[in-house]
């Protein structure tokens, strides 16, 4: 029974991507509740949707760990970090991309109604199965192959909703938070997180790119829970930092008053 229950615990995201894959193959129909659930859970804990459960980043991730064991250490350290951090803004084109055509239909039915040019034809071309299946299956295999080499390359580089989801998840209530006294930046936390995150530069990890998957802090994450860890009791630290700050002003007070 322990042996399950540990296996349950380190394997607990896996079997929750695995499960929420299959609700949506085999479409099986929760209704509103699931998303009332996954957005309550945005507003306390960040992305975590995008972290476990969305499905196109457990694909990317089950891809990932066959190719952590093709290229072992070289995996993920095919591309540089300054030319990682200017692909990454691929992600704001998208955005603008995906905005501009999911509007169209919209704009085409105003131009028809106020006789403007027929758009119709053109909007039909362009969202014809043909080209968005061709489009769908040649995206598919070329994700697949880079995310052989680099962990979750879509959403890195393409994915637009990452880019609404990251400025919202710097109002999570529920952050990471890093203890510079007692981190020993081994940079496990670094080495283990998908999405790059320079975890051992922050006190509190609030990165746009965060994906909310807690492998940071998991079995093969940080080996000291103290040093970094999930603050479930943000209040307490905002009071407790308050406090600190206040400490540290009356010695400067003191020693004014000496020198006057």
């Amino acid at each position: 029974m322990k042996t399950l229950t540990n296996l349950t615990k380190r394997y607990f995201r896996i079997i929750l991507q695995i499960l929420f894959f299959s609700c949506l193959i085999f479409q099986f129909k929760f209704g509103v509740a699931i998303w009332v659930s996954v957005s309550i859970l945005f507003i306390f804990f960040g992305r975590i949707y995008c972290g476990f459960l969305c499905t196109r980043g457990s694909y990317q991730d089950w891809i990932g760990s066959l190719g952590k064991k093709i290229f072992k250490n070289k995996f993920d350290n095919f591309i540089p970090e300054k030319i990682d951090n200017i692909l990454s803004y691929l992600r704001y084109v998208a955005m603008i991309a995906y905005g501009f055509f999911a509007t169209s239909f919209f704009a085409s039915k105003i131009l028809d109604t106020i006789g403007g040019p027929n758009t119709n034809s053109l909007v039909n071309i362009i969202f014809s199965r043909k080209v968005v299946g061709t489009a769908i299956i040649v995206s598919l295999i070329e994700f697949t192959i880079l995310s052989l080499l680099i962990s979750r390359p879509y959403c890195r580089y393409l994915c637009s909703g990452s880019v609404q989801a990251g400025a919202l998840s710097f109002a999570k209530i529920f952050k990471l938070r890093r203890n510079p006294d007692v981190c020993t930046n081994c940079h496990k936390c670094e080495n283990i997180c998908p999405m790059d995150v320079q975890i051992t530069k922050m006190e509190t990890v609030c990165d746009g790119r965060c994906v909310s998957c807690f492998q940071c802090i998991g079995s093969n994450g940080c080996p000291n829970k103290k040093a970094l860890y999930l603050d479930m009791h943000p209040i307490r630290t905002f009071l407790n930092s308050k406090n600190k700050n206040q400490d540290i002003k009356v010695p400067e007070i003191n020693k004014i008053r000496q020198i006057r």
